[in-house]
């Protein structure tokens, strides 16, 4: 069981970190518009993977590829990166507001979305959506700093540091998770 969860974990961060690393190595030796398109092609092989492996839609990642490869086929289409950019400010603070909004739902916006991933408690769900709405938010308002005052290079080494930023506070985030798992949940929070 242990074995088959870190294979999983594992593979769901390839899917959510490979389509980001493709756009990267892309553009050390290309355009902006060929590592957009990468990034969208390798978001969409990544989407299919979670679709065969959580064997349901993952509405997260649904959400996400959509949003990729409308703004990401836009913007190489019509060869101006900022469409491509401006995704990431629009996405961030859709799904921040989103979240903040659903904090005093029945089911939060995260709950709803990772109910299949977390067992915590209703009060742990109230805290980690709260989180990550602020943290949304944050990221929308520094890509939109980035975008408008800097240019397509600094907001490409920008977007690696975000990632990292993303990580970390991902990361602290079980420490929240823990406290609050359920009695049939592993010691992180999460389903066995």
């Amino acid at each position: 069981m242990r074995e088959m969860f870190a294979k999983k974990l594992w593979i769901n961060l390839l899917c959510e970190f490979g389509p980001i690393a493709s756009f990267l190595i892309v553009y050390q030796f290309s355009t902006f518009g060929k590592a957009t398109i990468a990034m969208v092609i390798a978001t969409c092989i990544s989407f299919v993977i979670l679709l065969k492996i959580e064997k349901h839609v993952p509405y997260f990642a649904l959400l996400n590829t959509v949003s990729v490869i409308l703004f990401g086929g836009v913007s190489a289409l019509i060869d101006i990166p900022d469409i491509f950019i401006i995704r990431d400010t629009i996405f961030d603070l859709v799904l921040g507001i989103v979240l903040l909004t659903t904090v005093n739902f029945k089911r939060t916006g995260l709950q709803m979305l990772f109910s299949n991933v977390f067992l915590i408690t209703q009060k742990g769900w109230k805290i980690f959506t709260f989180r990550w709405g602020i943290f949304y938010l944050i990221l929308a308002l520094t890509n939109e700093v980035i975008r408008n005052y800097a240019n397509e290079q600094m907001w490409v080494e920008a977007k690696v540091w975000m990632i990292l930023a993303t990580v970390i506070f991902g990361m602290y985030q079980l420490t929240l998770t823990k406290r609050e798992r359920l009695p049939e949940a592993n010691s992180y929070g999460l389903q066995k």
